[in-house]
């Protein structure tokens, strides 16, 4: 915690503990396809550098609360097992989470997928990701878009976000409550082909 790293490569590695970077200067990190056993806690975290966790596997939770993204970010077919955090998260460049999956439980007891407050400042693609309890509240999507494709298993809260940008639902299934209130769309917006089926 509290340190400075300049490279942290854990491509194909096999963690069975936990890992906890709070408040660390990392410059780029790599967990490209691999599984982690215990909590990874990089709450406060400034990444500098590109972000690879492709195909990485949280076996328990993943936490990156008031983490600064300043290059790409690539989750593309990861897998959260238990709860993830991004609350009040900002990314700066461009985000891919595309085919990802989220496993969050529970609104009730706080176990969910939670970007509560996260403000992506560049294009940032969801695609193809499957989703059970989310909270999207009062997030700040200053570019486009795009949720296509993705399935929302459990409820998901959309409350007080903004979009700026066009974004798209396409062919998506909401297979529970979906909830929308107060929620800005100031540009173009696509729900072709999409269920809403809470």
């Amino acid at each position: 915690q509290y340190s400075s790293i300049e490279d942290l490569d854990l491509t194909r590695s096999n963690v069975k503990q936990g890992v906890n970077l709070s408040n660390a200067e990392v410059g780029s990190i790599s967990l490209e396809d691999a599984t982690i056993h215990g909590d990874f806690v990089a709450n406060g975290v400034e990444f500098n550098g590109i972000v690879n966790i492709k195909e990485a596997d949280f076996l328990r939770n993943g936490e990156f609360e008031d983490a600064v993204f300043n290059d790409t970010v690539q989750f593309d077919e990861t897998v959260f097992n238990d709860e993830c955090s991004f609350v009040n998260a900002v990314f700066n460049d461009t985000v891919m989470i595309r085919g990802a999956t989220f496993s969050g439980k529970s609104h009730k007891i706080g176990n969910n997928a939670d970007f509560t407050g996260a403000e992506f400042r560049n294009e940032v693609s969801f695609d193809h990701s499957q989703f059970e309890h989310t909270k999207f509240e009062d997030v700040h999507f200053k570019d486009r878009v795009s949720f296509n494709q993705c399935t929302f298993n459990g409820k998901v809260l959309f409350t007080g976000a903004v979009f700026d940008a066009d974004t798209e639902f396409k062919d998506v299934s909401f297979e529970a409550d979906s909830i929308f209130t107060s929620t800005v769309f100031k540009s173009v917006l696509n729900f072709n082909e999409s269920k809403f089926l809470g």
